[in-house]
């Protein structure tokens, strides 16, 4: 299961960057596809926090606060 897991997310890092490749030549309708489909992702990580396994207090961001910060910041709502 791990290399399969592996290559899944390799995958799906190839296909955000195919994604991403030509996004600044894609309709609005595309765009608001393309955002819906992030804040979809962004809120999937967030309800899906509960398995994570508990953390120590960390002063770093965590995953999913970076996240939301790239998409705010890539979609003008930062």
């Amino acid at each position: 299961m791990a290399n399969t897991k592996k290559e899944l997310i390799k995958t799906a890092e190839d296909l955000l960057e195919d994604i991403f490749d030509n996004y600044d030549n894609y309709s609005t309708q595309d765009k608001q596809k393309v955002q819906n489909l992030m804040n979809n992702m962004a809120n999937l990580n967030l309800a899906l926090d509960s398995y994570d396994k508990p953390k120590k207090a960390e002063k770093t961001k965590s995953l999913w606060e970076k996240f939301k910060e790239a998409v705010g910041k890539f979609f003008g709502k930062n």
